[in-house]
């Protein structure tokens, strides 16, 4: 269809009109397709984009790197390393401390240098928003084979529930160390859930007559320690922890059993703990009988064995 503009006023108010809409639509486009071009933009953009920040800011703050490690750095790719932020109640689990937000480390392993470079920053799981604020240098301590699986349920513990009690640098050694293990001799309580047949109650003593009272410990410094106790099968299998806190170093060692492995142990699998698993005390190994050798309420030697 052919639009003819007639002359005079009449054509001279159209031909404004038509050049207004262009200018808003030309205006309207400019605003709209950096939004959308911005929004189509994948997580693999914004990762990108930070991995190159924390190299720019890795390169600036490591002045201990040489030449070739420099090269590293610069060319090859690094690990995200992410967890949760400690924060505010989540939606999802009001027991468990959350928040949408996550503390994201870009990560080098640098060839001759021991350790990891870890550029720490703070971001939602896409990255779009994540700068460097930081760079840290960890040496992790490997821990036992057989702890692999359980030290992590002490972490878990800990920031939901000693978060007010540990200082940051303490629930790092947590997060970080190597733990000991012991056998202790708490009184912590246990029975079989409420309203259970009694087929069901004793199945639960026969199954809990297996266990140990066994804990996780980390050493704060030489007046105190931080423990997570609980009962589990000797190849510490349903593991649960019941009792945590902070704990003076000479109470500890009072209720102490015996120390399964150290700090510094590194083992492929624990020893045979179902061989000297228990004192045969009937007074629920009470520090006194422990020291005495006879347990006071019934008269009997305790010895380790069953």
């Amino acid at each position: 269809m052919e639009v003819r503009s007639s002359s005079g006023p009449e054509g001279e108010l159209l031909t404004m009109k038509r050049s207004k809409w262009i200018a808003g639509a030309v205006y309207s486009a400019a605003l709209v397709l950096p939004l959308l071009w911005s929004g189509c933009r994948s997580d693999v953009y914004y990762q990108n984009r930070a991995a190159e920040r924390a190299r720019k800011f890795l390169l600036k703050e490591a002045t201990d790197l040489n030449w070739e490690q420099q090269e590293f750095v610069r060319y090859s790719d690094p690990v995200f390393m992410h967890s949760h932020v400690i924060g505010g109640h989540s939606v999802g689990n009001p027991s468990q401390l959350g928040s949408e937000q996550r503390q994201i480390c870009v990560t080098w392993q640098i060839p001759g240098k021991e350790g990891l470079y870890m550029v720490f920053g703070v971001s939602g799981s896409r990255m779009a928003n994540w700068y460097p604020e930081r760079l840290l240098r960890r040496n992790y301590a490997k821990k036992s084979a057989p702890l692999v699986g359980i030290a992590p349920l002490a972490y878990d513990y800990a920031k939901n529930n000693l978060f007010h009690e540990l200082s940051v640098e303490d629930m790092n050694r947590v997060r970080f160390s190597a733990p000991a293990l012991v056998q202790t001799n708490f009184n912590i309580s246990v029975a079989p859930p409420e309203g259970s047949s009694a087929e069901e109650k004793a199945a639960f003593l026969e199954n809990h007559g297996k266990k140990l009272q066994l804990a996780l410990v980390w050493k704060l410094d030489e007046k105190k320690s931080v423990y997570f106790c609980g009962f589990g099968m000797p190849d510490l299998s349903q593991w649960q922890i019941m009792r945590a806190g902070i704990i003076g170093n000479t109470e500890l060692r009072s209720r102490t059993v015996r120390t399964i492995l150290t700090p510094e142990q590194r083992l492929d699998k624990l020893p045979d703990l179902s061989v000297v698993s228990r004192i045969g005390c009937e007074c629920e190994h009470s520090e006194n009988c422990i020291k005495a050798g006879v347990c006071q309420a019934a008269g009997k030697k305790t010895t380790p064995g069953r």
